[in-house]
């Protein structure tokens, strides 16, 4: 999916803008992330957050901008990502096993007359085994922890092939423990050079687990390394003055 190589952005967004009933969510952002990045994306409540991811997956339109996914336009390049959507959109009721969620990502790459084969297979288990559970194949979704549910999601969009990934806030209920052991998931997975774009609360974890930050308030606010985005000055401008000090050496050294 990458035609010229690695000098093409895994996503390049160029003056986006996304309005919900005439009210604008996000305007004219732009930014460019390189492959093999793990990218954070910051902000306030109804800052626009959710509302980029989606934009990127395609599930609301634009009322304009341009989005590329590896050097193609997203609508051309679903098969390139993943999505790992918060935990309260989904339906924990609906009758389904571990094995039966992360095989969905197999059959999003077959034409309809084909059923999985051997190789699909192989790549499910490998998905749940990477996760820590292929233990769990025949559990059904809603008997899981927190925790497992995310990784049961992780295991589908790896078991995608895909090469970036969009989480929308995969920590929000987790332990820290918990949210530690995903993190390092995470991070092999940007090892094996796929790119992730996370959106993410936590301000006092954000400069230890991202690469790079997007600050987001509606507007783009920057995209660059933690040490230059999450400095109080900035940061007081994207949360309208709205926030507390935090116990991380960024926050520590610029406000000194």
């Amino acid at each position: 999916m990458n035609p010229e190589g690695n000098n093409v952005p895994a996503i390049d967004v160029d003056n986006l803008t996304v309005s919900y009933g005439g009210r604008p969510a996000l305007e004219s952002a732009s930014f460019a992330i390189d492959p093999g990045l793990m990218v954070g994306v910051i902000g306030p409540n109804g800052a626009g957050k959710s509302t980029l991811i989606k934009a990127l997956v395609g599930f609301v339109r634009p009322d304009s901008g341009d989005i590329q996914i590896c050097g193609v336009p997203a609508r051309s390049a679903k098969g390139s990502i993943a999505y790992v959507p918060q935990r309260g959109d989904l339906d924990w009721d609906f009758p389904v096993t571990v094995e039966d969620v992360v095989m969905m990502a197999r059959y999003a790459r077959l034409p309809w007359w084909r059923s999985p084969d051997g190789s699909d297979k192989s790549a499910v288990r490998a998905a749940m085994d990477t996760l820590g559970i292929g233990n769990l194949h025949g559990r059904p979704i809603g008997e899981l922890s927190g925790g497992q549910k995310q990784r049961v999601f992780l295991a589908r969009a790896l078991a995608q092939d895909a090469e970036v990934f969009l989480l929308d806030e995969p920590f929000a209920g987790l332990d820290a423990a918990t949210e530690k052991e995903l993190v390092k998931v995470l991070a092999r997975v940007r090892a094996e050079g796929r790119t992730l774009l996370v959106v993410h609360h936590d301000l006092a974890t954000a400069g230890d687990y991202f690469d790079r930050i997007i600050l987001l308030n509606q507007k783009l606010f920057g995209y660059d390394t933690p040490q230059r985005m999450l400095r109080p000055d900035i940061l007081r401008r994207v949360y309208e003055h709205k926030l507390e000090p935090f116990k991380h050496p960024i926050w520590e050294a610029a406000a000194s």
